[in-house]
């Protein structure tokens, strides 16, 4: 009984590497960079880069391989210190992500479609959003969050 019930929690553990629920988006613009990290890495993902771009800092983290790759990046302002987050999940967790942008609040204020995506923007109060590009020919999609 008991090596069920750990093969249980590992198989659990293990199914949810890289997986980041919009509640966590929106914790990681609160956090410091050393707390970015820390989380990240227990969530499965590795170093990937670090680069400023357009006023920003950014710190990447991935996990995963080929298709299955995922993304989660923490911004800050160079200048402003403004943060925001970025996670890059398969196309597959949408639903989820939709559920529980619908159990935050959050609304559905614009779609359109671009010429490489359908792009989505939510609003939660005044201060909140959060825009999903979901990409033609691709198994990805990009939600940004931003307060």
């Amino acid at each position: 009984m008991k090596n069920i019930l750990f093969t249980l929690t590992l198989l659990i553990s293990f199914s949810s590497f890289g997986q980041v629920t919009i509640t966590e988006l929106i914790e990681i613009t609160k956090i410091d960079r050393e707390s970015f990290e820390i989380f990240a890495m227990n969530k499965g993902f590795i170093f990937y880069d670090l680069r400023d771009e357009f006023d920003y800092n950014f710190l990447i983290m991935k996990t995963g391989t080929g298709q299955n790759t995922e993304y989660l990046t923490q911004a800050s302002g160079i200048v402003s210190g403004y943060k925001y987050s970025n996670y890059q999940p398969n196309k597959e967790r949408l639903l989820t992500i939709y559920n529980e942008l619908k159990t935050l609040g959050f609304k559905l204020i614009s779609s359109e479609m671009t010429e490489d995506a359908y792009e989505k923007t939510y609003e939660r109060g005044n201060s909140e959003e959060i825009i999903i590009s979901i990409y033609n020919n691709s198994t990805g999609c990009n939600i940004d969050y931003f307060n």
